[in-house]
């Protein structure tokens, strides 16, 4: 079996630089329609409000994006600091119908990212808590007032999220949804499953997994799932040069986390960026970035982007199915600006056609970029 990528811009950078980032995929099976999620994008980690739009050719062409309104920005300390949304991730929950806007809140000062938990020595105020937000949507592109995702046992967390991840929707309407969560004075974020209900509108726990911890630099960030032939996965991002993978048999109790490595054992190295995974051909994939011969230049080595087959008996990846989803691409002649594609995202289409979808991110340009996607075809 072999991948046929097509790579195509579908929105543009305009002249003044303003970009989007964070494009996001779901689709509704019955129907074929597509919508996105996403946001501009005005300075590191410093976006507008959520945006949606939507496709009815799979992902040809493109709506104008537009707010969903509860996912805005608003003022939350006298003016002085503001309170947003971002890594918002959409999902079709076919047993009621509804879509699901789920990321977590963020706060900003007007001239940019607030770091309410000192992850990056700036200012922080500690009473400021992050968590999981969310707005419930129809087909007709109707969105619900902010919800707020608070579970029992993590209400006083400096931070309790689950952004930018990929969630399982089981065949009874129940999800399993990664968290990862931190105390005050503690910067590591730790990770664990939760086994939640959804009855269309409300969002609510029933049970909760083990708990995964990694204490080097923030810990484990961005968790995705997979289920793959009677199994649950989940990789996580880390920051010691590494990404990380476990499983499990019910989606909630974790295997201990091992570093992702070739099939020879040589591990991958990776710098604090995101993977998730991708169902394609009867295969399961890995999608991620990684240090290459070509990439020193590139910041967090988060270009280019590749794929490769995971094995669940030997649980590595298989060096040789590697392809590139998105190529490395240099903005400047002395190949010192790379576009950044660190915040990508999977969709699946069908058994033999996916998307990955991605803003670049290019430093010094107010991190703007074009808005990419990429049509992935298994061919036998």
């Amino acid at each position: 079996m072999t991948l046929h990528i097509e790579n195509k811009i579908i929105f543009r950078q305009s002249p003044d630089n303003e970009a989007y980032f964070h494009p996001k995929i779901c689709l509704v099976p019955q129907s074929g329609l597509l919508v996105m999620t996403l946001q501009t994008v005005r300075g590191s980690d410093f976006y507008g409000p959520v945006l949606s739009c939507c496709s009815t050719d799979k992902g040809e062409s493109w709506s104008s994006p537009r707010p969903i309104p509860s996912l805005g920005i608003n003022p939350y300390d006298n003016g002085t600091v503001f309170e947003g949304v971002c890594d918002v991730v959409p999902d079709y929950h076919p047993q009621t119908g509804r879509l699901l806007a789920i990321g977590h809140n963020v706060f900003y000062l007007k001239e940019g990212f607030l770091d309410t938990l000192g992850d990056f020595q700036r200012k922080k105020q500690q009473s400021l808590q992050r968590y999981g937000v969310y707005s419930v949507g129809d087909l007709q592109g109707n969105w619900s007032e902010r919800k707020e995702l608070r579970f029992e046992g993590f209400e006083k967390s400096s931070s309790f999220v689950c952004g930018c991840t990929q969630k399982l929707i089981l065949p009874d309407g129940d999800m399993i949804i990664p968290f990862t969560f931190a105390d005050w004075g503690r910067q590591d974020r730790q990770c664990c499953t939760f086994l939640c209900g959804f009855d269309g509108e409300q969002i609510f726990a029933k049970k909760r997994g083990n708990i995964l911890t990694h204490r080097a630099g923030r810990g484990l960030l961005e968790p995705s799932l997979a289920y793959f032939k009677g199994k649950f996965y989940l990789t996580l991002r880390a920051e010691d040069g590494h990404g990380y993978h476990a499983d499990s048999d019910d989606g909630l109790h974790w295997s201990a986390l091992q570093a992702w490595r070739w099939q020879d054992n040589e591990a991958l190295t990776m710098s604090t960026t995101q993977q998730h995974w991708l169902e394609l051909g009867g295969k399961l994939y890995l999608v991620y970035t990684r240090k290459t011969d070509d990439n020193e230049n590139v910041i967090r080595w988060r270009s280019p982007l590749f794929m490769a087959e995971f094995d669940p008996q030997k649980k590595c990846l298989l060096k040789e199915s590697e392809a590139c989803v998105f190529p490395l691409r240099y903005t400047d002649a002395d190949k010192q600006q790379a576009a950044l594609m660190g915040n990508f995202h999977p969709c699946i289409l069908s058994e033999n056609e996916a998307l990955v979808s991605v803003g670049e991110n290019i430093p010094k340009q107010r991190q703007a970029g074009n808005t990419l996607l990429a049509r992935i075809r298994s061919c036998h």
